[in-house]
This record gives structure tokens, sequence and C-alpha cells, in this order.
């Protein structure tokens, strides 16, 4: 499984950002043993010590795990109720921990991948079933080709942008795109999303949007409708929630099974890099939802 972060709308990352870690203290955390010769117990109360002194009171371990070269990773929450839980990573001797995203030699992103692991977050064949389903009110473009499945928000920018470029791709039949559709970067993307879901021709209307979209004003062009449909709020609210089970903040997020991962499903959020590699990279399955 991968979890890829490029550029996209309300993606804002960079090299650097992707790998922003700090060190933060914790002097009054007493130093650990190996995992191998501590009990559980041990190494979660260890963990909240360090936690609670770093983060002076504000956060609390729930539960740690092993890490990636010696480092354990350690679930954590604000203290206050309800709140969102995430990973950080504390040092062998249980000194320091490190807040931000590990990312390795492959460019995959070990928060994300941990999240996953950690029950945090959606995997991503989760995510694509649940994408696939009736109640998504998904889009999917004509032909046999590979299914890349494609959340997009009518007035992102990035997502214009991919819609363009891989336009040609869709034509020559290399790819189908399943459109699911989501309001999440502008005060007015859910009206907009859920008029194109209301319409009779939903892909006609995601290509208007996209063809006559303001580059300037980031807007799309499809007009926006004082009534949508019933199902489109619904459909419009739960592939909203859908994406932020699957922890993803911006749009393009895609997910399409990978030839280089045998054939597992990946997400990528943000517009590829390569986008000719990216397509020859698309394999019909074996999750049903990349090929029917």
């Amino acid at each position: 499984m991968r979890i890829a972060s490029v550029i996209g709308c309300g993606l804002r990352l960079t090299l650097f950002g992707m790998v922003a870690i700090l060190f933060l203290g914790a002097s009054n955390a007493s130093a650990g043993t190996s995992a191998g010769t501590r009990s559980a117990s041990t190494i979660l109360s260890q963990a909240q010590a360090l936690v609670s002194g770093a983060s002076h009171g504000r956060a609390r371990a729930l539960s740690v795990f092993p890490g990636p070269d010696g480092l354990e990773g350690i679930v954590v929450a604000l203290a206050a109720k309800g709140s969102a839980r995430s990973i950080i990573w504390a040092t062998p001797n249980a000194k320091a921990v490190l807040i931000g995203n590990l990312v390795d030699a492959q460019g995959q992103n070990l928060n994300e991948l941990a999240e996953v692991a950690q029950g945090l977050r959606m995997n991503p064949a989760a995510a694509l079933r649940a994408a696939a389903r009736p109640a998504s009110m998904s889009v999917l473009t004509p032909g046999s080709g590979p299914i890349l499945t494609f959340f997009i928000d009518p007035n992102c920018i990035f997502c214009n942008r991919l819609y363009r470029a891989i336009a040609p791709e869709v034509r020559a039949g290399k790819l189908r795109i399943r459109f699911v559709l989501v309001g999440i970067v502008k005060k007015d993307s859910p009206q907009r999303a859920m008029s194109i879901l209301s319409s009779s021709t939903p892909l006609q209307a995601i290509r208007q949007d996209e063809t006559r979209f303001d580059i300037a004003s980031e807007e799309g062009g499809y007009p926006i409708e004082a009534r949508p449909a019933p199902a489109a709020t619904a459909a419009l609210k739960a592939n909203d929630q859908l994406m932020s089970r699957m922890g993803a903040v911006g749009t393009p997020t895609l997910l399409y099974c990978s030839k280089a991962a045998g054939g597992h499903v990946e997400m990528m959020k943000g517009v590829p890099a390569d986008l000719s590699s990216f397509v020859s990279d698309l394999a019909l399955g074996p999750a049903p939802a990349c090929h029917v």
C-alpha cells in the first residue's frame, strides 16, 4: 500500500513540509530500555510521561507500536474529549518526540501508513469500495480501460488542471475516470457539486464545469441551482465524510489499482508529477472497482 501526497487544492506540501520534524525534549522522562525488555504497560507509561511533558499536559498517549529504525510510534490525542487521534514518534531512549511526517527513501509517508495500520484512517481498498457504491452518485466515463477514481471539487483549480491534462488519455481509451463529487474548497463548492449531481446528465455537467472553469477566480463553470435534489445532498455529505475517513484534506484525491504495487489499491493526494507514467501504472484490478 502506498499513499502519496503532491500538490492539490488544500495541499501546499513541499519536500521540506512533508518532512517537518520537531524535536521536543522531555527532561522529566526517564531513559527507557529496548522495547523487547519492557512490558507493554511500562512502554505506555513512559510514552504518556513523554507526551505529557512535551505538550505541557495538552496531549495524551493512547497506545504505542514499533516504528521504523528503532523509533516507537505513539497514537496521541489532545486532552479535550473527542479530539482526533494522530501519530508521533519517540526516540528509542524515550527522551524526545518527533512531530511531523516521516518519509522514507521511496517517498512513502510513514505517518499515513501507520494511521491506516493503527485504524486511524480508512485504508485505500476500503475507501475505493465505498466510493464505487451507488450512494456516492459517482460518474463514470465510458470505455474499457482501467478506472481511476477521482475525488473532485468543482471549484478546485488543481482538479481542473488534472482534468484537462488527462482528457486526451481518456479519449484514447487508456483509462476511464470515476468522478466522486465533493464540496470542500470554497464556500459555494457544496452548492455547485450538488447542482452537478442533480443534473440529468452529470457527466456532461462535469464537462461543462471543467471546460468553462474560470481560472482567474478559481470558479467552476456549471451554474448553481437553488434547489438541488435530496439524493445529491445526501451523496455529497457522504462523499465529504468518506474523504475525511480516508485522511484526505484536499483535492484531487485519487484511488487506483497499481501495477507497480501488484494490483493493490493505492491513494494519491494531488496531481501526479509524471502523468504518462502514472497512467501506465494503472491496472484493471484485482479490485472490481478498478475495472467495472
